[in-house]
């Protein structure tokens, strides 16, 4: 059966996406399914990245019966910008605000289309022993391939990344119900095509470090090199959320 979805999410100040799908329960009178959706979503990394991104795009998504495999295919227009733009009640938009982005933040601003393909597989040997824990294995790896297409504009980039965890049960009392949790992640992130090594692959594609779900202790984005914003103190770069990630 099919099903359509409309869905408007609104944060408080960082993130709105806005989306229309398509979800087709036995796709071609198998027990996959398969989604169409269009999407626009609108972010803001100011605090961290000092910059503004607008997505809107297409995506096609195919599940296999198992939900082992997944193919993604994704056509997207990103536009960057490093201004924020005031706001006044009642009246017009004030001029744009002094943007402090870095000079490599500053150099990726525009726009760029993404066109590429995924694939994901996940596998699962988890046990449950009790509602609160579990054993076994899992991992999930996805392959990404940017730059489908005959335009010479699109971005180009081959992408890998790796997720392992392991669930111990791990007794420290008796009576108490524990378990330890093993992950590690990893990732390759590769440019290719003519001009694969002139410029640098976008912002918005790349790994980063830092926050709860990959490096606890750091700030979001907050972990690796850095570039200066401009209108800082050379020391600033080593005060969380001082500094945007380097691209170069």
């Amino acid at each position: 059966a099919e099903q359509l979805d409309v869905s408007v999410s609104k944060g408080n100040q960082s993130k709105s996406t806005y989306s229309i799908s398509l979800l087709d329960q036995r796709f071609l009178g198998t027990k996959s399914q398969f989604e169409g959706k269009l999407f626009r979503t609108s972010q803001s990394f100011m605090e961290h990245s000092s910059y503004f991104e607008d997505h809107t795009g297409l995506s096609l998504q195919w599940s296999s019966q198992s939900g082992i495999h997944e193919l993604f295919y994704e056509l997207g227009w990103r536009e960057l910008t490093c201004n924020k733009p005031r706001r006044s009640w009642g009246r017009q938009r004030e001029p744009f605000v002094e943007s402090r982005a870095s000079r490599e933040i500053l150099q990726q601003a525009g726009h760029n289309i993404k066109s590429a393909i995924k694939h994901t597989m996940v596998v699962d040997l988890r046990e449950r022993i009790d509602a609160m824990r579990s054993k076994g294995f899992a991992m999930r790896s996805a392959s990404e391939v940017a730059g489908i297409g005959f335009d010479p504009k699109l971005l180009r980039f081959v992408k890998e990344e790796v997720e392992i965890g392991m669930e111990i049960p791990f007794p420290v009392l008796n009576g108490f119900r524990s378990s330890l949790h093993l992950g590690l992640l990893g990732g390759l992130l590769l440019p290719w095509g003519p001009e694969k090594w002139r410029k640098p692959i976008y912002v918005g594609d790349r790994f980063f470090l830092g926050g709860t779900s990959t490096l606890r202790g750091f700030h979001f984005k907050g972990a690796g090199p850095t570039g200066q914003r401009r209108g800082t103190d050379p020391v600033d770069i080593t005060t969380p959320g001082s500094a945007e990630p380097s691209t170069d």
